[in-house]
């Protein structure tokens, strides 16, 4: 048995700044009834600690059921077709995505 999981960073507010947290992935999961389509630098709408926040498509996994992702009780509620629209958001996970390829190619 399989689950999805969406894999994606947090945009959080510094001085009333939006800015992408890219410290390191974060994990939820996708249920069946989850509104949208999923695309690599788009949003969703996930649970989080802090409440409902969006966050920016990295990945979307498909793992075992019997792995690590069993704990996730965090849900993706739905996945926005748009962009963030704060500029800076979207230059960083250009920039981060081209880091992350560099790395995979060394």
């Amino acid at each position: 048995m399989t689950k999805q999981i969406l894999v994606g960073l947090h945009i959080r507010y510094v001085n009333g700044q939006a800015v992408l947290n890219t410290d390191h992935p974060y994990f939820w999961q996708i249920a069946p009834k989850t509104k949208g389509k999923p695309k690599v630098g788009n949003l969703a709408l996930v649970d989080t600690a802090k409440g409902r926040k969006h966050v920016v498509i990295l990945a979307i996994e498909v793992r075992a059921k019997s792995t690590l992702y069993d704990g996730l009780t965090k849900k993706v509620i739905k996945f926005e077709d748009r962009q963030s629209h704060h500029e800076a958001v979207n230059l960083a996970f250009e920039r981060y995505l081209a880091e992350e390829l560099a790395t995979d190619e060394t």
